[in-house]
């Protein structure tokens, strides 16, 4: 009975899972999506162990950051991306691009900072080279800073977290475009 309840409770899961990225990609529903609870389904969802959901949690999640204005609960968003450990899962795309769009929200940008917005793409740094989508990345991860560097307030806190460093990192990376935006930040 314990197998079949297992198996009944990965498949619920799944659906609930599937649901929620789909309705994410709902044109301005991302407000009402928060205000009924799908940030934290969607957080709770993550945590459940030897699923395949972490994929289309973390979908669904950057697509709630793709909202044309924001909407309460959006941290909220931002804060288990950054804060989550993906095993077998590299969301590092989904993860910088969440930052870009949460980042053009100035009350939102010191937050991302002490929340590890900084240290996360220090974090990636190590299997950058490795990466296919490397170009798209770098450029992301500097459309992040610059964002972040354009309130003065996130300034102060942007050199103590390293991002002069991060910022030497990228270089060897970086195109043409990619070096404009870092003289800007």
């Amino acid at each position: 009975i314990s197998l079949i309840s297992s198996f009944l409770v990965r498949k619920v899961a799944k659906l609930c899972a599937l649901t929620l990225c789909n309705l994410s990609m709902q044109v301005n529903g991302e407000a009402t999506m928060a205000k009924e609870g799908a940030i934290l389904a969607l957080v709770v969802l993550l945590g459940i162990k030897g699923q395949s959901l972490l994929p289309i949690c973390v979908q669904a999640l950057y697509n709630m950051t793709s909202a044309c204005d924001h909407f309460k609960g959006i941290e909220r968003i931002i804060k288990a991306l950054l804060n989550m450990s993906a095993v077998g899962f590299d969301y590092s795309d989904f993860l910088v691009k969440a930052l870009v769009n949460c980042a053009r929200y100035s009350w939102l940008r010191l937050r991302i900072i002490e929340d590890g917005g900084i240290g996360s793409l220090h974090a990636l740094l190590p299997n950058l080279s490795s990466l296919e989508n490397r170009s798209e990345l770098v450029f992301n991860m500097l459309t992040a800073l610059r964002s972040l560097s354009e309130s003065s307030g996130c300034r102060a806190e942007m050199l103590l977290k390293g991002s002069v460093e991060l910022l030497n990192s990228l270089l060897v990376y970086s195109d043409e475009k990619d070096k404009l935006l870092i003289i800007k930040i």
